[in-house]
């Protein structure tokens, strides 16, 4: 009798669809990872040996509703479960199920359970078919490996053991390289910020300098209407004293506006051209 991979090797050869294929073209469901979901593993042949839906067993009551009119549901245990036996045709019969069943008890009795709570479990897959990697342990390192290139290589894939401490360092550093970028980013952003600052300063300091001009000329028709008699001394004076006042105050406003603008320009016309040359997201690729 043939083991799960001999199995997998037959099926295979002779291009039969696996169940994602065939689930996919039935519901019309395109797929959702980059990954070629037609070939068939050790794995997916033992996965259909040990249900006991496919030795003609209708099973019912897997999940339960918590409460009705959410659409809430909970999956029931194994042992809660409803079973008919003989209820549809068969595709495996008893005995082989059983048989995969004891082998399933007695590989779990004696193999260790792998640490599922390690930062990369499931979560690095082969560049070239795009299934996860197998993690595997040794007595001298953890290390992750493409499990398709056992079953065909028509994709190229590698036979490589990558070492997990290797792919976590590489890790590292695409995370660190973005976010050098996203500081990067963000110095430019405060920048511009800072640019535009800049200009609205300068809007500013024209309008101030409008309007000490028309204070200015208001001074003067002021000291007109003094000199033909239209106005007496004392509101003159007084008028003059207010008029005064302002253009003081807007000059003085304008004055330090023009400081502080100064400033920034000199600023950004030093730290502009430092940060284009450092910026990594300005003079050099990125991962």
């Amino acid at each position: 009798m043939e083991n799960p991979k001999q199995i997998a090797d037959i099926l295979n050869s002779e291009n039969i669809q696996t169940p994602s294929v065939y689930k996919m073209k039935n519901r019309n469901k395109s797929k959702m990872y980059n990954k070629d979901n037609s070939i068939w593993f050790s794995g997916t042949v033992n996965n259909i040996l040990r249900n006991e839906q496919h030795k003609g067993t209708l099973i019912g009551g897997k999940t339960e509703i918590i409460e009705l009119g959410i659409g809430k549901q909970i999956r029931n245990h194994k042992d809660k479960w409803v079973r008919i036996p003989n209820a549809h045709p068969a595709i495996i019969t008893q005995e082989i199920w059983e048989l995969s069943v004891a082998q399933k008890a007695k590989f779990s009795g004696n193999k260790k359970k792998q640490d599922t709570r390690r930062m990369l479990y499931k979560r690095v897959h082969c560049g070239y078919c795009g299934h996860v990697f197998r993690y595997r342990t040794s007595s001298s390192r953890n290390y992750y490996i493409c499990r398709t290139v056992n079953y065909t290589d028509k994709y190229g894939c590698a036979s490589t053991q990558y070492s997990e401490d290797e792919i976590i360092n590489v890790v590292k550093t695409v995370v660190k390289s973005h976010l050098d970028v996203m500081l990067d980013l963000e110095r430019l952003s405060t920048a511009l910020k800072q640019a535009q600052n800049t200009s609205s300063v300068q809007k500013i300091i024209a309008r101030l300098t409008g309007e000490i001009e028309q204070l200015q000329s208001s001074k003067r028709l002021l000291y007109e209407r003094y000199k033909k008699g239209s106005l007496d001394k004392a509101t003159y004076f007084k008028d003059r004293e207010s008029i005064e006042g302002n253009v003081s105050n807007k000059i003085l406003e304008r004055e330090t506006l023009t400081a502080h603008s100064i400033e920034q320009d000199e600023a950004l016309n030093i730290a502009f051209p430092l940060f284009i040359d450092t910026c990594p997201a300005m003079s050099k690729p990125t991962l």
